[in-house]
């Protein structure tokens, strides 16, 4: 069975953004591993955020999958989204115009059923959540997540939303004492409260800076290109070595 992470956090916190550089490190430690990116957040799809230049037939919405009736493995397989010039790092999720009224509901067992064939067919699955516990599939990685990346921006709109929403992932099956916070600063701004931010936070773990070309490459679709950033890369290689030396270390 494979390593489940989870990136949860507050809006704009930079989650996607972590999500896809880890999967990125992790492919630049073993490129012979797999990895899955899921994201299931309906209220803005990210397939187009992270793939702004493919072709809408290069698409593969996850919610066609989550449709079925019964699906199968093959059927996961054939909703993966690839990255050009990557190998063993592929990507699920929605698609431009989608929202939580194009499909039908789907059940806890399916979303539990999904996960697993996931976990089954990669050898690492990273799922970044929603920022709230209605999304099934969010909800149930949170629970059963090998490792959970709780990510906050030095912002008051972050810091907000985490001292309501904080709260709710503090039973017990959620592992709330062995997430890993993360502290990313997504603006370059004076003002920005960062103290005010890693109090809230909590025995803040990683802090990623603020990296002009990093939002460069978010804008342009180009995520999964090496970031010439020393500082940034550093500690992506840290948040990496989280997951991979623990495992190494089972």
């Amino acid at each position: 069975m494979s390593k489940l992470i989870t990136v949860w956090g507050s809006p704009d916190s930079g989650k996607t953004t972590l999500a896809v550089k880890l999967a990125k490190e992790i492919y630049n430690n073993n490129s012979s591993a797999k990895v899955i990116c899921i994201f299931p957040d309906l209220s803005t799809p990210t397939l187009p955020v992270i793939f702004p230049n493919k072709k809408p037939n290069e698409f593969y919405s996850m919610g066609k999958l989550l449709n079925m009736a019964e699906f199968t493995t093959g059927d996961v397989l054939s909703h993966f989204v690839l990255a050009k010039g990557i190998k063993n790092v592929v990507f699920m999720g929605y698609t431009l115009g989608e929202n939580k009224y194009t499909y039908a509901d789907y059940t806890v067992d399916k979303a539990t059923t999904f996960l697993s064939m996931c976990q089954y067919l990669g050898d690492y699955v990273i799922v970044d959540c929603s920022s709230t516990l209605e999304d099934k599939i969010s909800n149930i990685a949170m629970q059963n997540a090998d490792y959970c990346f709780r990510v906050a921006s030095p912002s008051l709109k972050s810091i907000s939303f985490l001292a309501s929403n904080v709260k709710m992932y503090t039973d017990e099956k959620y592992g709330f004492d062995r997430h890993i916070p993360v502290l990313n600063v997504t603006e370059q701004d004076v003002f920005m409260p960062v103290d005010d931010a890693a109090n809230c936070l909590g025995n803040i773990k990683h802090t990623l800076s603020f990296c002009l070309d990093l939002k460069k490459q978010y804008y342009n679709g180009e995520l999964l290109d090496t970031l010439n950033n020393k500082k940034y890369q550093e500690e992506m290689k840290k948040i990496c070595g989280e997951v991979l030396n623990v495992e190494q270390e089972d």
